[in-house]
C-alpha cells in the first residue's frame, strides 16, 4: 500500500530543492507566475474606485515573491 508523505514547501528556497536545475533549461522548468504582479491593492497609489476594476492581485510584490512566484 502507497504512504501519503506530507512534506513541507519552502515558498522562499524552493529552486533549490529542484534536482539538477543546474543542467536544466529554461524551458524545461514549469515557473510558477502571477499576472500584472504589479497591479495590487497594497499599491501606494491604489484607488478604491478605481482600482476595482484595475487590480488583479491583493497583495505586494515582495509578498508574492515570498510565496515562491519567479516569473512576473
Amino acid at each position: 500500500m502507497p504512504r501519503n508523505t506530507v512534506r513541507h514547501l519552502n515558498k522562499l528556497a524552493w529552486m533549490n530543492e529542484v534536482l539538477d536545475i543546474d543542467t536544466l533549461k529554461l524551458t524545461d522548468i514549469i515557473w510558477p507566475g502571477a499576472h500584472n504582479c504589479g497591479m495590487d491593492k497594497k499599491a501606494p497609489n491604489y484607488d478604491v474606485l478605481i482600482g476595482h476594476w484595475t487590480t488583479c492581485q491583493n497583495d505586494t510584490f515582495s509578498w508574492q515573491l515570498a510565496q515562491g512566484v519567479r516569473a512576473f
